[in-house]
């Protein structure tokens, strides 16, 4: 409700995780006319945007990106003219490519049309606990860090409705 009621275009479990190499910025230009100089969260954990004017305003600097393991997304948002022609553009060299990825595709859009609408859940007082590379919601070390250890000693009496009914296939 919250997202929905506040016009949100992304909510993210973790920021910044990773980066956009150098050259991106020539690409994010191409599909926006901007690029990310700088992208930080405020204090109540929005976006918050330099935005560079060229492709070179700021080519020394990697773009950080949104964690991609867990967010939730406005599909209106990222399927608008704006958006969609802007990926189309930053992607038109590339298929299943690694670089550019979806991580740069999923933070660069809101961070130049909509940085205001794209926040961090923890600041929004959203604290999930996903389970992702030992760590909970990208920050905090899970303990037990074994995914199948923590679900038997944590996960399955905060979320009792999936126990027994999602199996764990894969090894720890």
């Amino acid at each position: 409700a919250f997202f929905i009621e506040n016009n949100g275009v992304i909510m993210f479990d973790n920021f910044p995780m990773g980066s956009a190499p150098k050259l991106a910025h020539s690409l994010v230009f191409d599909g926006f006319n901007a690029t990310i100089c700088g992208l930080s969260l405020t204090e109540d954990g929005n976006f918050q945007a330099k935005l560079g004017d060229s492709p070179d305003s700021c080519k020394q600097k990697r773009i950080p990106n949104i964690h991609g393991f867990f967010h939730i997304t406005d599909l209106d948002f990222y399927r608008s003219e704006p958006v969609r022609k802007g990926l189309e553009k930053m992607f038109a060299k590339c298929f299943l490519c690694r670089f550019p990825d979806d991580q740069i595709a999923v933070t660069a859009p809101p961070a130049i049309l909509a940085p205001e609408r794209s926040w961090q859940m923890r600041d929004k007082g959203f604290h999930l606990d996903v389970f992702h590379n030992y760590k909970l919601d990208g920050k905090d070390p899970a303990k037990p860090k074994r995914f199948r250890k923590y679900w038997e000693d944590v996960g399955k009496y905060t979320l009792p409705a999936a126990d027994g009914i999602c199996p764990i296939l894969a090894a720890d």
